[in-house]
């Protein structure tokens, strides 16, 4: 099955997105960047993720130039650089139905996946979903 995305924000250029990683002063590891690539953001369909670890929608694909919502750069301030509340090489790219965010890890080579829960019990905030963003996007079905 193919993802969509629905109601993207205007195309983004490698350039784009290498200029943007020089302005935050993070690398995206190669799936981050097919996936910007192929969409600035959006509402996905399919869009739920079922996982040991989660049973949820993906309700956006946060972009990374947006002038409407919050951009994913603007998430990364917010969430990990001003609050702490991941490591500084996670970097959030979607939200899910409940308002909690799925972050990738740039330090690993397949973008590993995890989902930031704000009301879980304190240390089980942040969960790896042992997924690399590739199979993220290939797991999500219809509802």
């Amino acid at each position: 099955m193919t993802i969509r995305f629905e109601g993207s924000d205007a195309p983004l250029s490698i350039d784009d997105i290498l200029e943007l990683e020089r302005q935050i002063g993070l690398v995206f590891p190669g799936p981050l960047r097919a996936a910007y690539l192929r969409s600035n953001g959006g509402q996905p369909d399919p869009y739920v993720i079922e996982t040991s670890i989660v049973d949820t929608v993906v309700s956006e694909f946060l972009s990374l130039t947006t002038t409407e919502g919050l951009s994913s750069p603007e998430a990364y301030a917010s969430l990990v650089r001003r609050k702490g509340l991941a490591p500084a090489n996670f970097f959030p790219f979607a939200v899910e139905g409940g308002g909690d965010f799925f972050l990738v890890n740039l330090s690993t080579p397949t973008a590993e996946v995890y989902i930031y829960t704000g009301d879980a019990e304190p240390g089980e905030e942040l969960r790896s979903l042992g997924l690399g963003l590739d199979d993220f996007w290939s797991s999500l079905k219809p509802e």
